[in-house]
């Protein structure tokens, strides 16, 4: 898996944890805003970016997530990544809920929302919504800046054709993208 730098710019936000959640209730939210966003090596950066997370169920009902965090920050050996991962059976709730991760690209409003869930041996899995307000401008915007390669321009053209014929231009553009391993 690719690591990946992010650099955040007055960076202001809220963090609560929830001792009495249940089922129902979210064990961790977060609140953040900032100014800019930036992945490095990507030379592009997001401005005005807000971002709204949590994590529901109780701390138990998240173990599976727990353990590879406390591993990977050398914290934990105890073994209960077994006990963890016994209990991956059947379909699970989400480990991660990102209700919104909205900000500017190059003038283009970009939200991005996800229900993830920590597979062992794979990371975090999902799926996701990228949704773009003005869907044409970003659609060119990829093609002027060589966003992408070359071989990919037809493709992008085939995908305006059909979005042109079958959306409404003033509409929203919603995208699925899967995650996985993360």
């Amino acid at each position: 898996m690719a690591s990946y730098s992010l650099v955040l710019t007055h960076l202001a936000g809220t963090l609560q944890w929830n001792t009495q959640a249940d089922a129902q209730a979210s064990l961790l939210g977060l609140a953040m805003t900032a100014d800019q966003a930036a992945l490095i090596p990507w030379s592009q950066n997001l401005s005005d970016v807000r971002v709204v997370v949590s994590i529901p169920g109780t701390a138990v009902d998240r173990s599976i997530l727990w353990t590879h965090l406390l591993s990977n920050a050398g914290l934990d050996d105890t073994g209960s990544s077994k006990q963890a991962e016994a209990s991956l059976g059947a379909q699970r709730a989400p480990d991660v809920l990102v209700q919104s991760l909205t900000g500017q690209w190059r003038g283009l409003h970009l939200a991005w929302s996800a229900r993830l869930t920590f597979v062992p041996a794979y990371g975090l899995e999902g799926e996701s919504w990228l949704t773009v307000a003005h869907w044409q401008d970003f659609l060119q915007q990829l093609e002027q800046d060589k966003t992408l390669p070359p071989e990919k321009i037809q493709y992008v053209e085939e995908i305006k054709q059909k979005l042109f014929s079958s959306l409404m231009t003033d509409q929203p553009l919603t995208l699925p993208v899967p995650v996985r391993g993360w």
